[in-house]
């Protein structure tokens, strides 16, 4: 008897799992000529509790959030340039919604923040033209991209983390056009480094790679 009961409530319990963690949001951002968009950051806040779940769309543009309570949910889909789209979900016993986000470019995307952009610069190569003695500083560069809004994309998420990151637009003749996405600058290569190694602590599946650079 007291094996069937036992086996009844161990059943009950995952049933009960089952219908309150493991419910799943998904789909796929595009923009308006029907491109993929990754980097976009989707965030799913539950309507009954206000906790909220983050995820990045991937370089097809597609976003799963899994493992989440049964309830209705206000999913948000954020780039920069883009105008942010917002829609509703409700996960019932069926446990899993599907939503597409078409996100649209933001009017204001010809204008370029100092606070968030470098300057354009030439090749690296051609930095050995600077004069003076000006101190050397390091920063962490985590990617490198050919278009603009994947660039944002990560640096709008690190910011959101608390990470002082910015966008490094360089010429690199004849190859063209790179959007560096980086963060600091730091007084030393070894303070660098620590704040890497705290952010492949905290972000590992999304930046599994980084580079210390020279930023005067």
């Amino acid at each position: 008897m007291f094996k069937r009961v036992f086996l009844l409530v161990l059943l009950t319990s995952g049933l009960v799992w089952a219908q309150v963690a493991d419910a799943m949001i998904s789909g796929r951002v595009y923009d308006e000529r029907g491109l993929p968009l990754p980097n976009v950051k989707m965030t799913m806040r539950n309507l009954d509790t206000g906790r909220t779940w983050s995820v990045l769309t991937s370089e097809e543009g597609k976003y799963m959030a899994s493992r989440l309570p049964l309830g209705g949910y206000r999913v948000e889909a954020s780039l920069a340039s883009f105008d942010t789209a917002i829609q509703s979900a409700s996960l019932d016993i069926r446990n899993e919604a599907r939503l597409d986000f078409m996100l649209r470019a933001a009017a204001n995307t010809h204008q370029e923040s100092p606070t968030q952009y470098r300057g354009v610069q030439q090749s690296p190569t051609n930095q050995s033209a600077l004069t003076g003695r000006q101190a050397e500083r390091f920063a962490v560069q985590l990617a490198s991209y050919r278009t603009r809004p994947r660039a944002d994309g990560l640096r709008a998420m690190l910011v959101d983390v608390g990470y002082t990151a910015y966008v490094e637009v360089s010429n690199v003749p004849p190859s063209g056009r790179y959007y560096r996405v980086r963060v600091g600058p730091f007084d030393t290569r070894e303070e660098a480094r620590k704040i890497a190694l705290n952010m492949q602590s905290r972000l590992f599946d999304l930046l599994p790679d980084f580079w210390i650079v020279s930023d005067r």
